[in-house]
């Protein structure tokens, strides 16, 4: 058994390659030592700031930008969110699409489709998303709801980012309109429900030349090609000889 001794202060040695036998050093291993090095210094820090609620980033800026439909019609009176998703993930490039979100900024559109948003000096501790929110004045049954926008920059001190939000048609829009056109036109009876609710349901045909149309909460009752009768809810309330859509 080797004797313990002391160590003199001249004897110790900061950590360094120096201080690594010269097999280590003079080996592939060394290039090992220092990649398991950074990685280990990179995930601590890592921990650190998420523990410590490190922002991940700062904005002092205004989103702008324009909503306008596949033939470049403006959208006005729409409604905008910008939110922040907060990732419980180390690294923001494995974010999951659906994790814990924060409400920051609510607007509309102005008639031209156009909107600004001032967020103001905020400290985000996530990443930040513009999102068209369907709401009073959303055209559901032609528009389908765009993805949301994913502000990849961060901003400084009254900086300006353009955000324009093309809508595109619902998938089943095209054959709805070919429908309304063969149903007798966007005027017609037909024309107007299809216009408003989109395709029933259900359709059910009834002897006697008796047809429904069963949407969410509502059902229409044609005979031929005259709207006779409209059933509302649960209740199955009858306005009987319908002039109108209601």
């Amino acid at each position: 058994m080797v004797p313990f001794r002391g160590v003199r202060r001249d004897e110790l040695c900061p950590i360094s390659l120096r201080c690594y036998p010269p097999r280590i050093v003079n080996g592939p291993e060394v290039f090992m030592l220092r990649i398991g090095a950074g990685l280990r210094a990179a995930v601590a820090l890592g921990a650190v700031l998420c523990a410590l609620g490190a922002p991940a980033g700062v904005f002092a800026a205004v989103i702008e930008g324009q909503v306008f439909d596949e033939e470049g019609k403006a959208l006005s009176n729409q409604e905008l969110v910008i939110v922040e998703r907060k990732s419980e993930a180390l690294f923001a490039e494995l974010e999951s699409p659906g994790g814990p979100e924060l409400e920051v900024l609510r607007g509309r559109t102005d008639k031209g489709g156009f909107y600004r948003l001032d967020l103001g000096a905020r400290t985000f501790h996530g990443a930040v998303f513009v999102r068209v929110e369907p709401s009073a004045g959303w055209d559901g049954v032609r528009y389908a709801v765009p993805a949301d926008y994913k502000i990849k920059r961060i901003l400084g001190q009254d900086a300006v980012i353009v955000v324009n939000i093309k809508v595109e048609d619902a998938a089943c829009w095209k054959e709805l309109t070919r429908e309304i056109a063969r149903s007798g036109g966007a005027g017609s009876k037909r024309g107007k429900i299809l216009r408003r609710h989109g395709f029933p349901r259900e359709v059910l045909t009834r002897l006697e030349g008796i047809t429904e149309w069963r949407f969410p909460g509502v059902t229409y009752v044609f005979k031929g090609d005259e709207l006779i009768e409209a059933r509302r809810d649960a209740d199955a309330a009858k306005i009987s000889q319908a002039r109108g859509v209601e």
